[in-house]
């Protein structure tokens, strides 16, 4: 009787930065997929010829499961995108989607127009804060649906940075003290995290986290990094100014599987 070798089995890996069909290989083996799906992120808040403090964007969805396919058939994928940035309140992120499966977009961030909470989503956007001083919060980080943002800070103790959380990672809180912007919640795996607040002093902006785009000072927001997710941040100026927040990082899907 031959010697029987044993099953040789080849990794493959693909990642989907943009809509449209893949079709699954005829060699793959077990009939599965793991797949990794991150909704578009929110945008940071921005300014409309005011001074304050804008919060950054939350960070989308982020999902990862072992999905049933069929060898041969084709499966619609759906890349949402990043959310708009303007001088108001940034825009939700769009959903992702892998045939039945589907990832949210993250909140946009609260403009810095009035003293307003970013905007629910798969992670919340960071508060703002009509202000000539303070800080924006961070955008909250990956998380699942549920994510509810903070309220407006009044101290120095109520400033928080955005938030993670596996159920949704709430947006951070603005503060009318002088301090530096919110730091986005941290991501998953690079992916998904949230955008930093703005800041209306020297202090400092907050920094956006795995892929998320750094709170300012100054100057429109930074947009996130596109097929990440991530949370754009937030604009802050200490004086009346017209500034658009961070654009939302467009979401992504990779693909993985045996052949």
């Amino acid at each position: 009787m031959g010697r029987r070798w044993p099953e040789t089995r080849v990794p493959r890996r693909t990642q989907i930065n943009s809509s449209g069909t893949w079709n699954v290989p005829g060699a793959l083996k077990g009939n599965r997929v793991l797949v990794t799906l991150v909704g578009g992120g929110g945008a940071g808040g921005g300014l409309n010829a005011l001074a304050g403090v804008s919060g950054g964007g939350g960070g989308g969805e982020y999902v990862k499961r072992w999905v049933e396919v069929v060898p041969g058939a084709g499966i619609t994928v759906t890349i949402g995108a990043g959310g708009a940035g303007g001088t108001g309140t940034g825009g939700n992120g769009g959903a992702s989607s892998f045939g039945a499966l589907t990832a949210q977009g993250g909140g946009g961030g609260g403009t810095g127009n009035a003293s307003t909470v970013g905007a629910a989503g798969a992670s919340g956007g960071g508060g703002g804060r009509a202000a000539t001083s303070g800080s924006g919060g961070g955008g909250g980080g990956a998380g699942g649906v549920g994510g509810t943002p903070t309220g407006t800070g009044t101290t120095t103790a109520d400033y928080v940075p955005g938030g993670r959380g596996n159920t949704g990672g709430a947006g951070g809180a603005a503060c009318a003290q002088p301090s530096s912007g919110g730091s986005g919640g941290p991501g998953i795996d690079g992916l998904a995290g949230g955008g930093g607040g703005g800041s209306g002093v020297a202090l400092g902006y907050g920094a956006g986290s795995a892929g998320g785009g750094n709170g300012t000072s100054g100057v429109a927001g930074n947009a996130a990094t596109a097929n990440t997710g991530g949370g754009g941040g937030g604009a802050g100026s200490a004086t009346s100014v017209t500034l658009n927040g961070g654009a939302g990082g467009s979401g992504v899907c990779i693909l993985e599987w045996e052949e």
